[in-house]
């Protein structure tokens, strides 16, 4: 197809292809060392291994009757998952989604998040809950429980279940931690109930404080014998036991006492391929990274690449609630969820595939879920389901970019950019803003540029059916006369403020006119 002539763009000069920042955000280096394919500042541009697309948005999926903290996935091999938000008088069901009415499916009495784990047994799958205020939650698959010494099933060994806070699993074997505790309690393998027995850890955590969190972690990359129980304070100092029974001294063993940055929050432990990842005030540390650490002395975490930011939103966050780790499989995603004190949530997100960072806003969320490999969030009075579609829940998305420098392959030349091409690919035309520093100055305002659209599609309610040409994605290659001062490194500014397309970005062409040589 022909497109419409560009007048008056007609100009001489070295053609350069530059790479789209796919190696992610990076707030550490300084922006004279940077890789060209590293970002600035890149928000809510999601890095993938050949391009750096626009972030999906999210619409609304549930309207609550009052304020949820925690959305909890109660799945099962046919399918038929269950998704549940704990809010501050009760938990519902909020599966179906659109306007939840009526009294929780079980009560709650405190605005606190829950903690949460999934148990298979002999007698079905069951989701065990529980907060710290209000006695635990169990899940049947059919109706949910409230778990003491008197309830059916019972739980004994605790005195108070309302002091339970935290909860995982660990070879087929229910762990609880409780509030202001240096101990662990546990459950019979394969059990959702019965009584729970003490084992005290208060003789190894020389700093004091108290559990945290457990999580199971192995050395061998799977689930089997070889997994091992980490023990996390709030002092960051962890404990790491082998075996299978914490009552026999034959077959459970401590293999070590392991110090990292102190966590942030309960939600602060994921799973990635068998090794755990942990959210602390020093950013996401491997837990294998920081046993060696113990002998090499340093330590580098996963946030490495954007530490400086990190540690600046750690310094507005801290203390506040809703700091959460999180996997979200589908999409290869690791999201940090950080609250700040404006009430506005940012998140932090890396592709787990290319170990790019990148920075998301206007996403709201107290808490993060997955539900039938959908990434689902809770805020306020809110379920949304996530990476759906191309607007925020009716608002236009706003994407910003400034890329790392780049010489153009003419290192020791002055250079004059005559021509900018952003070959987009989109499904609808979109209104783009550029500018070009030079030489490390961000001197030039961002000017307003709009995209051409195609001349040879059918355009929404003015097309004729059946006459006019509908089309999906297309490149669009239009050429673009930006304001630049001549400089020796360039470094290129955008801004996107879309509704209702996907953009995909994976290289920049520029033109340009050398000068002198220093």
């Amino acid at each position: 197809m022909r497109r419409p002539q560009q007048e008056g763009l007609a100009v001489s000069g070295k053609r350069v292809a530059v790479q789209a920042p796919i190696g992610g955000l990076n707030a550490r280096d300084p922006v004279s060392a940077m890789k060209e394919t590293d970002a600035i500042e890149l928000e809510n541009w999601f890095p993938r291994s050949s391009s750096v697309d626009l972030r999906k948005g999210f619409i609304q999926f549930a309207d609550l009757p009052v304020a949820g903290h925690t959305l909890m996935c109660y799945n099962t091999a046919a399918g038929a998952d269950v998704l549940f938000a704990a809010c501050d008088d009760g938990i519902y069901d909020v599966t179906a989604g659109g306007v939840i009415s009526g009294s929780p499916a079980t009560p709650l009495s405190s605005p606190l998040s829950c903690q949460f784990t999934l148990i298979s047994t002999a007698g079905g799958k069951f989701l065990w809950a529980c907060n710290g205020v209000d006695k635990p939650k169990l899940y049947t698959g059919s109706a949910w429980v409230t778990l003491d010494s008197t309830s059916t099933p019972a739980l004994t060994g605790i005195s108070d279940t309302t002091k339970i806070v935290n909860v995982s699993l660990f070879k087929s074997r229910l762990i609880f931690s409780l509030k202001d505790s240096l101990s662990f309690w546990y459950l019979p393998v394969n059990s959702i109930a019965g009584v729970a027995v003490e084992f005290p850890l208060g003789a190894l955590f020389r700093q004091g404080g108290y559990i945290v969190a457990t999580a199971s972690f192995t050395v061998d990359g799977g689930n089997g014998p070889d997994d091992r129980l980490a023990i996390i304070t709030n002092k960051g100092e962890v404990a790491v036991y082998t075996g299978t029974d914490p009552s026999s001294a034959s077959t459970w063993a401590l293999t070590g006492i392991y110090q990292i940055p102190p966590p942030i929050g309960r939600k602060c432990i994921v799973r990635v391929e068998g090794d755990l990842a942990i959210l602390t005030s020093l950013g996401v540390v491997p837990f294998s990274k920081a046993v060696l650490k113990s002998s090499s002395g340093t330590l580098t975490t996963i946030t490495d690449k954007v530490s400086p930011l990190f540690n600046s939103l750690w310094q507005e966050g801290r203390g506040l609630e809703d700091w959460q780790l999180f996997i979200h499989s589908p999409e290869t995603m690791m999201i940090v969820n950080i609250p700040l004190l404006s009430g506005d949530r940012h998140q932090l997100v890396l592709n787990t595939s290319t170990g790019a960072w990148c920075r998301f806003t206007g996403m709201p969320a107290s808490g993060f879920e997955n539900f039938n490999l959908g990434l689902y969030s809770i805020w306020g009075d809110k379920v949304y389901k996530n990476w759906e579609g191309y607007n925020d829940n009716g608002s236009s998305i706003l994407a910003r970019v400034r890329q790392a420098y780049t010489s153009l392959q003419s290192p020791h030349r002055l250079k004059h950019v005559k021509l900018l091409q952003l070959p987009l690919t989109i499904s609808a035309d979109i209104g783009l803003r550029l500018a070009l520093d030079k030489d490390y100055e961000s001197t030039l305002s961002i000017s307003g540029l709009s995209s051409s659209a195609r001349s040879d599609v059918a355009r929404w309610n003015s097309a004729v059916w059946d006459v006019d040409r509908w089309v999906g994605m297309f490149v669009n290659t239009q050429w673009r006369k930006v304001s630049c001062q001549p400089g020796f490194m360039i470094s290129l500014r955008s801004e996107l403020n879309v509704k209702d397309t996907s953009v995909a970005w994976t290289i920049t062409n520029y033109i340009y006119e050398t000068g002198g040589i220093f």
